[in-house]
């Protein structure tokens, strides 16, 4: 079997446009068919657009990373208010428990018995005064004295008879009204240092979360500005494009039909797309396309030999390294036409042969091996009513006779019986038989698709 394919590497590696977007402006490039170098510059895009971008960004990156560092600050402040916060409310609140528990057996009882005293301490003053009120009348009736000492001591009775009676009234506003009054505000101050302690924790906590959140708000937009920024980098960094290993440079050609897709200085490229490939020349492999018609019969493994116009007389030996499972769908001017991808690679390629890729050659792939077989070309055999025929040629007499065959390729197909080495056939068996039908007046048969290797169904020429 015989098929025209074009050559590649079997281990190329290939480079694409990693800058993001479709207005990719190629600024310089290296000629096509170069060698190269590892790590060597082969293409540089346009990257003012980017570089300004790259400088906005840092701006927004750096603002935000002081952002952070700001909200991490805050956060720690917000902790230690809220902390000191919250102690001196518990604090408060605590005090105004110990204020309200110490005033019944504390303040009040001290309170209580001071007034208790001074009422004592009254009324033995007040008796005191009496008795020496009551002593110096008798001694002014016996008449010695003074009337205006009378009215003197009468003046201290009367005085100390109000003490008694406002230390007595103090004793019961204590007992009857202040007790009261002061264990409903101590108890109101708890229940109101209490709550005040509960809100101020409550509020130092939701502080310190507001605070934590806007820190966690602040880092991730610091992390996001921080990946823009990579991004872009690295975008700036694809802008210079360079070999990824030693090779000779070959460039992408996508679109060969498109002029403008060409790459070249100038050009503007997309992202993700192809520019140029590294193929290594030391392993080469041959890509054809195989028709429906023959690809049962090849095989991985099979042997092929390969022939180039460019290295003319000299055959390069091939096996079968794959063969496409789906058809290929890169057919432009007939999608009814089924061809499965194959490749053969080239067991050794010679130094001084000078291969290059995209060369163009024809691959003969030994599908089978029929020994002493007897053989004669497909144009000699015609079908006349199912059955196939050949012309034997005599002389000038020529005879049809009925033959039965066997497997074929594209020149040669194997007769089984009804012919013997050595005699002739014509070539326009198939005319012969058209002839015959309309001399006859029998209809043509009419055409129709089969597979052209089935046994016993001789393919003519294809194209």
């Amino acid at each position: 079997m015989t098929e025209h394919g074009d050559l590649e590497s079997s281990k190329t590696v290939d480079v694409r446009c990693e800058v993001e977007g479709y207005q990719n402006k190629i600024v310089t490039i290296l000629p096509e068919g170069i060698q190269v170098k590892k790590d060597q510059v082969v293409v540089t895009f346009d990257s003012d657009q980017l570089q300004r971008s790259y400088d906005d960004q840092k701006v927004k990156w750096q603002q935000a990373v002081g952002k952070a560092k700001m909200a991490v600050g805050e956060l720690t402040v917000q902790k230690s208010k809220a902390d000191t916060d919250t102690d001196k409310a518990k604090t408060a609140a605590i005090l105004a428990l110990l204020d309200l528990e110490k005033y019944l057996p504390g303040d009040y009882k001290v309170s209580l018995e001071e007034g208790k005293g001074d009422i004592e301490m009254a009324k033995k003053d007040l008796q005191e005064a009496q008795d020496d009120l009551e002593k110096y009348r008798k001694f002014y009736k016996q008449g010695f004295g003074t009337l205006e000492t009378v009215h003197t001591k009468e003046t201290i009775e009367r005085n100390k008879d109000f003490v008694l009676k406002s230390k007595v009234a103090k004793l019961n506003l204590l007992e009857n009204w202040t007790k009261k009054r002061t264990l409903k505000e101590l108890e109101a101050k708890k229940r109101d240092a209490e709550g005040e302690a509960r809100r101020t924790e409550a509020s130092g906590k939701a502080a310190v979360e507001k605070a934590q959140n806007d820190l966690e708000a602040a880092q991730v937009t610091e992390r996001l500005e921080k990946s823009t920024l990579d991004r872009l980098k690295r975008q700036l960094d694809n802008c210079v494009v360079k070999a990824p290993q030693d090779g000779i440079l070959v460039y992408a050609k996508d679109r060969w039909y498109d002029d403008s897709a060409r790459i070249r200085a100038g050009a503007v490229v997309y992202f993700r797309q192809g520019l140029f490939s590294l193929p290594d020349l030391s392993q080469l492999q041959m890509k054809v396309k195989v028709h429906e018609a023959m690809v049962k019969k090849v095989k991985k493994g099979l042997k092929a030999e390969v022939r180039f116009d460019a290295y003319a007389g000299h055959v390069l030996r091939g096996t079968v390294q794959s063969v496409a499972t789906m058809a290929s769908n890169e057919g432009f001017f007939d999608r009814s036409v089924k061809e499965y991808e194959t490749i053969v690679k080239i067991d050794e390629v010679p130094a001084e042969a000078s291969l290059k890729p995209g060369f163009s050659g024809e691959v003969r792939i030994e599908v089978t091996n029929l020994p002493n077989i007897l053989v004669v070309p497909v144009q000699a055999v015609g079908q006349k009513d199912r059955l196939h025929r050949c012309y034997v040629v005599h002389g000038k007499s020529v005879e049809p006779r009925e033959v039965e065959l066997g497997d074929n390729n594209d020149k040669f197909v194997e007769v089984k019986s009804g012919l013997s080495e050595g005699e002739k056939v014509a070539l326009d068996a198939r005319a012969r038989i058209a002839a015959e039908l309309k001399a006859s007046g029998e209809k043509l048969p009419t055409a129709t698709k089969t597979t052209a290797t089935q046994p016993g169904a001789p393919p003519g020429p294809r194209g």
